[in-house]
């Protein structure tokens, strides 16, 4: 029985060897995805195809085989795209220049316009759903919602809903829409661009009493904008045809104007570095069966990139044993989210007695199915799947603090030697 416990033991003090030692590696990775040269890996100075050229020369260098239906590692896939490469301004009662990203958000779908007025229109949500503004005219005004006094209920918010998006999409007199909150700034991409500039504003320096409002807004929109999945496999030395297949997306939000960057270190230079380090780890330790890495473009745009990865995919879908789904790798301090594991209740119980033997993760927490990531569309053709995500510690997400340099990496060693062993059980 001594004899076992020592052998138990040095078997995974070895195995926390090679796998403890990750983090440093993958901090590396993560500091180069989201620095200034990757342009917030979005569109703006073609900040995405920076970041594939990186991650296409990491599998180079591993020495992943390629599939035969692809351009080296590259899978082609086109969407349309909005983007702001410019000037993005906006200024309250002629002396409050807010800062982009700070003070305030440009919406993703707002089109290029320069506009100046002392013609405000101050309400809320609540007053529009209510009718209040029907017979206060619109035209050549800038429409403010200043929402920070106004709570609405539960019970209240669709029918705000409602009347706003009424207001939104009948004819449009008004010139802009600045909406006032206590909310986090948060951005996003869009394949699509709207009628009129629309600014989310959230900064103590904007006073109750607002004058006159002046904008200007530099937009671009892309259509069918070219970018690729990087794909390469590791072949497996006894399954060779059952693949195990890891994914996470290396596209983020880019740039908002020419200053104004949103880096993504958590959202998703983490789960890429993952990615990368496992890719590493298994071309010097080949596994039993084929795994397949798949660096995803396009996932702040609707999931393009995996759409488009299983309309054509470089290999039969219904090889795959098992898919892995990695965003947001950068935290753990309250452990990690599975979405599908009340599907999969068998490989989630792999991973729950993994984390009991080795106490890897503080919480294994269990989600059902869920849209929300690149294992959506895979799942959706029947590949069994799972999506994994950190829990807690820094809340910056979509907005310009999610920074290397703040990212704690609490459990990624864990988390890597956890993925490890779940691999090799499957």
């Amino acid at each position: 029985m001594f004899v076992m416990k020592y052998i138990v033991f040095i078997y995974f003090f070895l195995y926390s060897y090679v796998s403890f030692g990750q983090k440093e590696t993958a901090l590396k990775h993560i500091t180069a995805l989201s620095s200034p040269q990757m342009y917030g890996r979005g569109y703006v100075h073609n900040g995405v195809g920076v970041a594939a050229d990186y991650i296409d020369s990491c599998f180079y260098s591993y020495k992943l085989q390629t599939c035969k239906t692809l351009e080296g590692y590259r899978q082609r896939v086109t969407f349309n795209v909005n983007m702001f490469p410019g000037i993005v301004t906006l200024c309250i009662n002629d002396t409050i220049d807010l800062t982009p990203g700070l003070d305030f958000i440009i919406a993703s779908n707002s089109p290029a316009a320069k506009y100046k007025t002392d013609n405000i229109v101050k309400t809320t949500k609540l007053q529009i759903a209510q009718g209040k503004l029907s017979d206060v005219s619109l035209r050549n005004s800038i429409l403010v919602l200043d929402e920070r006094l106004c709570n609405v209920t539960n019970e209240r918010i669709e029918e705000v809903t409602k009347g706003f998006q009424a207001l939104r999409y009948q004819k449009n007199e008004f010139k802009a829409v600045v909406e006032i909150s206590n909310k986090k700034l948060t951005w996003d991409v869009s394949e699509r661009v709207g009628t009129f500039p629309y600014f989310y504003v959230n900064s103590a320096r904007v006073p109750t009493t607002i004058s006159s409002i002046s904008y200007h807004v530099e937009q671009s929109y892309i259509p069918k904008y070219t970018t690729y999945n990087i794909c390469g496999f590791v072949p497996g030395t006894v399954y060779p045809d059952s693949l195990i297949v890891i994914t996470a997306h290396y596209d983020h939000l880019g740039m908002m104007g020419s200053k104004t960057m949103f880096p993504g270190a958590n959202d998703n230079a983490s789960g890429v570095a993952m990615m990368l380090t496992l890719a590493e780890y298994y071309t010097k330790h080949p596994p039993h069966k084929t795994i397949v890495f798949i660096a995803l473009t396009g996932e702040e745009v609707g999931l393009q990139g995996s759409f488009a990865c299983v309309q054509n995919p470089p290999f039969p879908l219904n090889k795959v044993n098992f898919l892995i789904n990695i965003d947001l790798a950068g935290t753990g301090d309250e452990g990690i989210q599975i979405v599908n594991s009340t599907i999969y209740k068998q490989k989630a119980a792999i991973i729950d007695s993994l984390n009991a033997l080795h106490t890897y993760m503080p919480a294994i927490k269990k989600r059902g199915e869920a849209c929300n990531s690149d294992h959506c569309p895979f799942y959706m053709k029947g590949v069994p799947s799972f999506f994994i995500y950190t829990l807690g510690g820094i809340q910056a997400y979509h907005d310009i603090f999610d920074k290397p340099e703040t990212l704690p990496l609490t459990r990624f060693n864990e988390y890597n030697a956890l993925l490890k062993q779940f691999i090799e059980n499957l």
